[in-house]
């Protein structure tokens, strides 16, 4: 990441709520891990002074994130919201984003894939017959 650069939390209730230098990370999901006043933030920017640029990295964040949190269930991914927070953490930056919401999209397919069909062991438990075991030959 450039040494210049920096992030910036913005809430849309109270404008913004972190400003953090980059250099000490290397990725943006690295410095949001690191601090907490990201998380009433709405949105997160990577300023690059030099370049005179603003970009909105927060759909990057929420990939980064959900990827670091691919164990999570359903029930889990469902309490991350703008009140909740998921481990007692705010992220309203991550519920408004389309990762997020393609996440939660998948893992009630999977859910609703789970309950209709049973688990993948349930699927797959052969009976003492399938074996050819003992009386069933």
């Amino acid at each position: 990441m450039p040494k210049d650069a920096f992030l910036v939390a913005v809430s849309d209730e109270w404008g913004v709520t972190l400003e953090t230098s980059t250099e000490a990370f290397e990725t943006p999901a690295a410095a949001l891990e690191a601090n907490d006043g990201f998380e009433h933030a709405d949105r997160v920017f990577l300023c690059l002074p030099t370049e005179g640029r603003l970009v909105d990295v927060t759909e990057e964040l929420a990939e980064a994130w959900l990827a670091a949190n691919r164990d999570l269930s359903l029930e889990e991914l469902e309490l991350v919201d703008a009140v909740n927070g998921v481990h007692g953490k705010v992220m309203r930056w991550l519920v408004s984003t389309r990762a997020y919401e393609a996440e939660l999209e998948a893992a009630e397919e999977e859910e609703a894939e789970r309950e209709r069909y049973g688990s993948y062991e349930e699927q797959h438990r052969l009976t003492a017959a399938q074996l050819g075991v003992g009386r069933y030959r």
